[in-house]
């Protein structure tokens, strides 16, 4: 008999209404391919800490409707993009999600950051 391999989705989020739409996205997708959801809101490009975003109402409202149909976990870490691919080597996931903006400042990642 072969066994399932324990996969995650990460989502990386700035708590606007982009970053809730990947929360959202992701959370849809995880479902999908029964994997854990990884919620990273703390990303820099550089290595830095940066503060904690306030979490949206919608951010925990996305989470409640899931509840119990996912494994979720939030983290608080502050993550570079090595460290990012790191910890998804060591939590085995399969795919990143991301809220792009067509413009900049509107959103962490807009398409130039994004690519």
């Amino acid at each position: 008999m072969e066994r399932k391999k324990n996969t995650s989705l990460i989502v990386l989020t700035d708590h606007t209404a982009y970053g809730d739409s990947a929360v959202r996205h992701g959370a849809s997708l995880a479902v999908f391919f029964e994997a854990a959801l990884i919620v990273i809101s703390r990303f820099s490009f550089f290595t830095k800490n940066n503060p904690k975003p306030a979490e949206s109402q919608e951010f925990r409202h996305i989470l409640s409707e899931y509840e119990g149909e996912l494994k979720i976990t939030v983290s608080d870490e502050n993550f570079n993009p090595t460290q990012l691919h790191h910890f998804a080597d060591r939590n085995n996931s399969i795919m990143f999600v991301i809220g792009v903006s067509r413009k900049s400042g509107e959103t962490f990642f807009n398409r130039r950051r994004a690519i």
